[in-house]
């Protein structure tokens, strides 16, 4: 199954686009890059193959249009991994675990349609939440995750952090849990994959600023 995208969704996906190459700044890190496409490539071997190759990139993008901080799939697989998205991260699987969620959208998988949406481009405010989709990216990135060797539970805390209060909030985070108890039982290292701290020191020596915090970031 492939989702239809009309004229408009997809030139407010083309604005939009224009607009996000035109406001970030990459992040010329060839330490955090290098991170992020060897991380990606990781998780790449245990999510549903994608319909256009997977690409990454690293930008200083502080738009609040995503409560969760979560990197952007676009649709033809490229990644945009935030600043913001890396620092809001309290360990290596947490980023694993939101990195995936973002690559899910773009696995050609019969539940995700085979394609990232529209909504994974244009700000949620201006497109009605597809949330079947967003809890099917999280089953599927704790699966690669676990796989992967990191604790998928690390999601589960990020998005307990970070998901705004509402009905929604207890229904992904149920689906998500359960998602993760259904798993098989493994040992998970504490840190599997060394230098996610150097990353995020890089990163904010880079961007001069510890992290663009939101309420929602000072969760315990």
């Amino acid at each position: 199954m492939k989702f239809a995208i009309g004229g408009l969704a997809l030139a407010c996906a083309a604005a939009l686009a224009q607009d996000l190459t035109q406001t970030a700044t990459a992040l010329h890190s060839q330490t955090v890059t290098r991170h992020v496409e060897q991380l990606g490539a990781r998780l790449a071997l245990y999510l549903p193959a994608p319909r256009s190759a997977y690409s990454f990139e690293v930008v200083e993008d502080g738009t609040a249009d995503n409560p969760t901080n979560e990197p952007r799939a676009s649709m033809n697989g490229r990644i945009s991994v935030r600043a913001v998205s890396i620092l809001a991260c309290r360990n290596e699987a947490e980023f694993a675990g939101v990195l995936a969620h973002a690559m899910a959208h773009v696995a050609d998988g019969p539940a995700m349609g085979g394609t990232a949406s529209n909504e994974n481009l244009i700000p949620r405010s201006q497109v009605p939440a597809d949330r079947s989709r967003q809890m099917e990216a999280d089953r599927l990135a704790a699966q690669a995750m676990a796989q992967a060797g990191f604790d998928p539970g690390a999601l589960l805390a990020y998005l307990a952090r970070l998901q705004p209060a509402g009905a929604f909030r207890e229904i992904r985070l149920d689906a998500l849990q359960t998602a993760v108890r259904e798993l098989p039982a493994r040992n998970y290292e504490s840190s599997p994959g060394s230098g996610f701290d150097q990353v995020q020191a890089e990163v904010r020596a880079l961007t001069g600023n510890p992290v663009r915090q939101s309420p929602s970031l000072l969760r315990p």
